[in-house]
């Protein structure tokens, strides 16, 4: 078993958020999937920052709190 976590080690390739049935992003999808590995990652991240960090928004994701911690290094 590897002593090391996965924070700081990592590179955030890209995230979807549903937000469930009554949302509509157009034609008719209620998620929105993100792709950051093809240039321009860091940007886009940075937009969704105060998304991921509001803890007023209910998120559930295994690996949210790495990240958080991915955008703001």
């Amino acid at each position: 078993m590897k002593q090391e976590t996965p924070v700081g080690h990592g590179e955030i390739i890209c995230f979807s958020i549903y937000s469930g049935e009554e949302v509509d992003y157009g034609n008719g999808k209620s998620c929105i999937w993100v792709d950051v590995l093809d240039g321009g990652g860091k940007d886009i991240l940075v937009e969704f920052a105060p998304f991921f960090g509001n803890p007023s928004i209910k998120k559930v994701n295994v690996h949210c709190s790495i990240l958080v911690f991915q955008i703001n290094v």
